[in-house]
């Protein structure tokens, strides 16, 4: 989590492109919970975190077998949780229901 500049937006956005990955990029209002993430060091000429920077970082987590153990848990969660007849299913169903 982070907040960050419009320009390091755009510098974030080229590093994740370039890592040729899919990925999820969640934007949301800033928040002071900085107990999570990983450091990133900046540029010391224009103070943005580079998206060199960036792609040896988010590799470094694709590699980490703990991390990549725990999403793969998340992601049979997910799954489950979105497929017919599971929690998500039900919740829409219920609301369409309400709403007919």
């Amino acid at each position: 989590m982070a907040v960050v500049e419009p320009n390091q937006l755009d510098e974030l956005g080229l590093a994740l492109d370039k890592i040729n990955k899919p990925f999820l990029l969640v934007v949301r209002p800033s928040s002071k919970d900085k107990n999570i993430g990983m450091e990133l060091e900046k540029d010391r000429e224009n103070g943005l975190i580079l998206k060199e920077e960036i792609k040896k970082k988010v590799e470094e987590l694709l590699g980490n077998e703990d991390i990549r153990a725990r999403s793969m848990k998340m992601k049979e969660l997910i799954m489950n949780n979105i497929a017919h007849g599971g929690q998500s299913s039900k919740n829409i169903q219920m609301f369409i229901n309400w709403a007919n």
